[in-house]
C-alpha cells in the first residue's frame, strides 16, 4: 500500500533536513556577521520549510566573497 501523501511529505521533510545538516558551507556564526541577519533568525530559517529555508541554504552555500559584496 503506497504511504499517504501526509507520510510522503513528512518522509521528504527529514531527508531535506539531514541533507541540509550534512551541507558543508558558511557557518551560521559568519553568515551573521557578514549579512547582519540575527543568529536567531538563521537558525529558525534553517528548519522553517518554503521560502526561508531555501534563503537559508542559499546562504549558507554562498560564496563568503559573495556575500561580503552583496551585503556591504
Amino acid at each position: 500500500m503506497p504511504n499517504s501523501p501526509k507520510e510522503f511529505l513528512k518522509q521528504r521533510r527529514a531527508l531535506q533536513q539531514a541533507t541540509a545538516k550534512e551541507r558543508k558551507g558558511l557557518s551560521m556564526t559568519t553568515i551573521s556577521d557578514i549579512t547582519g541577519i540575527p543568529y536567531d533568525t538563521l537558525k529558525s530559517w534553517k528548519v522553517a520549510g518554503g521560502y526561508r529555508e531555501k534563503l537559508f541554504l542559499w546562504l549558507k552555500d554562498s560564496d563568503e566573497s559573495e556575500l561580503i559584496k552583496r551585503f556591504s
